[in-house]
Formats: C-alpha cells, structure tokens, sequence
C-alpha cells in the first residue's frame, strides 16, 4: 500500500568541514518539507560520424537541487546565511546573527538526512555540504510565517536502507509565527495596515568543483543581497514620494521586521530582522472602483542584523 509523509522524516545539522557530515540534530521549522528534490549526474553524449547513433557517454559532476518550505518557528537556520551566532543574555537567550561579521564571508553547509519507511525497503539520504541558494521569509494577513529557500548540493552518502528516528523541535525556542504578532517598521515608523512583507536572502553561492572528483570540493559565496517588498494600504503620498526621490534612507534602523509570541520577559520568543542603508526601488499601486487601494514597494539593503529571543541556553 502507497505511503504518506506520515512514514518520513526530515533533519539537519551543520557540518564543521565541508561534506564531512554532522550529528542531525534539528528541524528546519513547522510543517517542513522537501519540494522537488532533484539529483542528476549531468550525462554528456558523445556523437560519432558514420551514425546517427550516441557513440558514448560521459557522467559528469553531479547536482542535486531541492525546495525547501517550512513555517517559521524556530532561527537556527540563519546560521545557512550568515555565521555562528553571538549569545548573549538569560531568560530569555539572545542570538544575534550579523552580515557584516568577517566569519559571513564563509558559507556554512548542512548535512540533511530524508528518511522513508518504506513499505519493503526503508529508504535513507544523506545529503552533504548542503547550500542555500536563496531563501524567503513571507508575512501576510490570515497566514503563518512562512519560509521558502532553494538548496543545493554535489555530495551524498550511500543509499541508507535503515532509518532513524526523527528528532523534535526544541521547545525552548519552537513557535510557530504568525501575522496576528508582526511588525514592520520603515524609516522610524511602525507602518498601520500592512498587508504583507517579504524578505529574500540571495546567498550568490555556488559549489566549488575540482578534478578527481564527481562531487564538490567545497562551496563559497559571491556576495548577499537582500530584498524585499511590503503591500499596505495607501494613506498618502509617502512612499511614492520616498521612492521618486531616488536616495537612500539611512535613519538607522532602516527597516525592521519583527516576529514574535506576543508574551515578554522569560517567556519571550521574538526574531527581530533590523536592516540598514534601505533603498526604496519600485512602487506600485491599483485604481479601481469598489476594491481598496493598496500600494506594493519594493525595496533592497546593504546589511542585515538578526536577534532571535528565547529560552534556548545553546543551540541544538
């Protein structure tokens, strides 16, 4: 009989050399899953004259490609864009995670295990030096917090055919986010009747290939950038007017996006996205009888600070 995702698990952990594989020790979020999840070996054909035939073929570097969403609840994937964190605090526990931190200019890679207790045989991957190539954090109005990120990878262990058990979430830090407890300030001001936010995280990463080998090397990034787009509804002339005056706003901060539980204190869980030197790129509005009239900017930054909150004492 078929089986559901009820019989797979999905979990990760950072590895200290790339593709050397880690103790998988976490989840990505809430509702994870893997979309897509493509592994391919590149074959090239090799023509002869005298036939119409394929004379040979040649395997070259493999590429294993997936999508990964899950509902935002907890913040150890940041680690993927930028670095270990700084802790500091008690009750609750900070994490700040920087952009501008030397250590950022090195990618951190995972190590993913997908399990699948099949119904004949169990099926078991491990994927190693495992990228992201970009990820969204999405926030509109009746919704969760939602995630989505491209990953990729060049390296796998052997086909597993015994799984393991899945691992929990941590409860120190586990929350599901929604939209009732977000926030988005622009410029100073708390911005009223926001309809949704989004923040992208475009790693510019690639994997680094090397002769001997039909896996990576190794994996390193171009750059980071980061942006954005906010609906809300239209009040007044204000971010049309900050868009035409083509200048960056530097009120420092910028820009900030806010999760959190709603609760303070010890019980606290809260990720706070603070971005610095924001500029406003496109705008764009509707006119239209009966519907109201909201207005789409888009925007980019030079540099991202990230503090999660919570009662988490080391990461897991």
């Amino acid at each position: 009989m078929v089986r559901t995702g009820s019989y797979q698990y999905l979990k990760y952990g950072w590895e200290s050399t790339y593709g050397g594989g880690a103790s998988k020790t976490k989840i990505f979020g809430k509702e994870q899953k893997l979309s897509s999840l493509s592994f391919k070996t590149n074959v090239q054909a090799l023509r002869e004259m005298d036939t119409i035939q394929v004379g040979d073929f040649g395997f070259m570097g493999n590429e294993g490609n997936a999508t990964l969403n899950f509902v935002l609840s907890n913040p150890w994937f940041f680690r993927g864009l930028f670095a270990t964190p700084v802790k500091t605090g008690t009750a609750p526990v900070t994490y700040t995670y920087d952009s501008s931190v030397t250590a950022a200019k090195q990618i951190s890679t995972m190590a993913i295990e997908a399990g699948f207790d099949a119904e004949t045989q169990d099926l078991v991957r491990t994927l190693l030096g495992v990228i992201f190539t970009n990820l969204t954090i999405s926030c509109k109005v009746g919704d969760f917090v939602r995630v989505s990120s491209g990953i990729q990878w060049a390296n796998e262990s052997a086909i597993g055919t015994s799984v393991s058990s899945a691992v929990a979430e941590d409860a120190g830090s586990s929350f599901p986010f929604t939209f009732v407890h977000g926030a988005l300030a622009v410029d100073g001001t708390t911005l009223a009747q926001v309809q949704s936010a989004d923040i992208t995280f475009t790693m510019n990463s690639d994997l680094l290939r090397a002769i001997n080998t039909a896996g990576a090397a190794d994996a390193f990034r171009r750059g980071f950038d980061v942006t954005g787009k906010f609906q809300l509804a239209q009040v007044d002339k204000t971010y049309i007017q900050k868009v035409m005056d083509r200048a960056e706003i530097n009120s420092t901060p910028d820009l900030v996006l806010t999760f959190s539980n709603g609760l303070s204190g010890a019980s606290m869980k809260k990720i706070v996205i603070t971005c610095t030197g924001l500029a406003l790129t496109d705008h764009d509005n509707n006119l239209e009888p009966v519907e109201a009239i909201f207005e789409n900017v888009s925007w980019q930054v030079r540099n991202v600070v990230v503090v999660a909150s919570n009662q988490t004492s080391a990461e897991p």
